[in-house]
Order: C-alpha cells, then structure tokens, then sequence
C-alpha cells in the first residue's frame, strides 16, 4: 500500500513535469533522491505502517513526535547545524509534552505494547532525521516539485522490492477492498504524498531543522480537529489545552529564530 502510494505519485508528478517543461535529470541527483527516498520513505514511513499493526496509535503519535528532538540534535552533532538554543530546546520539550498530553494515557495503554514495534517506530524517527538531513545538503534538481517526484519513485520502489520479498502480495484481500478504502489511498497519494511531502521538502530548503521538525508537533492537533470536523469526535478540555500546549511550543521554536523565505520562494516552482 506504502509503496503503491508513492509509485503513483511520484509517476503521476514526474510525467506532468516532464510533459510541461522537459528537465534532464543527472545520475548524482538521481543518486541523491535515492537515498533520501530509501531513509525518509521507504524506511522512516515503511517501519510506521508496520508498527502501527502492533502499537497502539497514541503511542505511536508520542514516539513519531520525538521526531523533532532527533532532528535537531542529529543536526547540531553530526552535520555541523546551528547548535540550539535554550529557547529552542524548551519548545522541543514543550511540545513532546504537549503530544503525550493530548494522546493521554489510556491512548497509550490500551493493549499490550510489542517491543518489536516500539524499536521500529523510533527507527522511523532516527531514519527521517538523518534522510531530510541528507536531503537538505544533497545534490537535487532546482524544482522542488521535480526533487520530489524522484523521491517518491525511489521511495516506493524500495518499498515495492521489501514488500515483495516479505510475500505480502499473497496477503492482500481483493475483495475486501471498498471504495472507503480507494478514497483513502486516493486522499494520502494527492495531499499526503504530492502536496505535504513536497511543502515539507521546499521547507527544508528555507528553514533550519528545528523549524521544520515542528511538524511532528501539528500533526496530532490536525487530525484530532479533524476527527471532531469530520468524524463527530469529542474536544474535551483536555485536548484544547493540550493543543495550546503544542501550538505555544511552535510559537517558542519559532521566536528562536528567524526563516529568510522571500529569497528562495522562486524554488517551489516548477
């Protein structure tokens, strides 16, 4: 499912580009993608959706959430990046807290943790860390777009090649899937691949790395707002004061520094 989603998005991107405005591409960018799409998508995304089958989800949002804590550390210690600050630290730690507040946890205890899983999911963290660091400093094309779609084929080719040798394509059921289910991949291949992916690559390009990590942070918020939009799920008191908590914590990472973006928007077009 992981790899069919990034194959067809990246196929669908890169065909549209091509059509439009015919880029060469190099082997060093080809090379670069590759590597990036392996740690970020095929390793850092893969051991999520093979994690969240035995972890619980609120667990699963609280680890994915220390995403930014790596980040910013694996920068500062092993690729010469902006040591961080007091403030930025405080935010970092701020808003894991404010992640393992809005989870709760009953979210995190609702079953039997398997250890196994556990590992995998902070592998995930470590693999998309180190992947959207490489990423930054590797050789890509000027359209982020272009970067992107080469990414996602890697990505979902890797992918394709792991799930293959796992012999997953004798466990799908066919039959089982719904038109629910085809709306999903649908909605995840257009906004979760070709929209949020390529929003995030443009801002590891403009940002630093504390910056960008917040996104590990707003992603739980996003999806219990949508929950209660779309989903008839409760907002407790609870939960509105654990997403201040998290939205205070990006304010806080983001007061420690400024993002110069003006200079370097002409890079998100195609």
């Amino acid at each position: 499912m992981a790899s069919a989603r990034f194959l067809i998005a990246g196929s669908l991107l890169f065909t549209f580009l091509q059509l439009r405005t015919p880029t060469a591409t190099t082997a060093r960018q080809w090379l670069s993608t590759a590597i990036a799409g392996t740690l970020m998508l095929a390793g850092a995304n893969g051991l999520v959706c093979w994690a969240e089958q035995t972890v619980p989800s609120g667990l699963a949002a609280l680890l994915v959430g220390s995403t930014p804590l790596w980040m910013v550390l694996i920068d500062w210690l092993f690729f010469r990046g902006t040591r961080p600050t007091v403030r930025v630290c405080v935010g970092l730690i701020v808003g894991l807290g404010g992640v393992g507040l809005l989870v709760g946890p009953a979210e995190m205890s609702d079953r039997m943790v398997n250890p196994a899983g556990a590992i995998g999911l902070m592998c995930a963290c470590l693999l998309w860390s180190v992947g959207s660091l490489v990423f930054r400093r590797a050789a890509q094309p000027k359209s982020t777009f272009l970067s992107v779609s080469m990414q996602m084929l890697c990505g979902g080719a890797v992918l394709m090649v792991v799930g293959t040798a796992a012999g997953e394509w004798s466990r799908i059921a066919w039959d089982s899937i719904s038109v629910g289910s085809l709306l999903a991949l649908l909605y995840l291949i257009v906004f979760g691949a070709i929209v949020g992916l390529t929003a995030y690559v443009w801002l590891l390009r403009v940002c630093s790395a504390a910056h960008v990590a917040t996104y590990a942070y707003v992603n739980p918020v996003v999806a219990v707002f949508l929950g209660w939009l779309m989903a008839g799920e409760a907002l407790t008191p609870l939960t509105m004061f654990a997403a201040a908590i998290i939205i205070g914590a990006v304010f806080i990472i983001n007061r420690g520094g400024q993002v110069h973006i003006p200079r370097v928007v002409h890079r998100l077009r195609p």
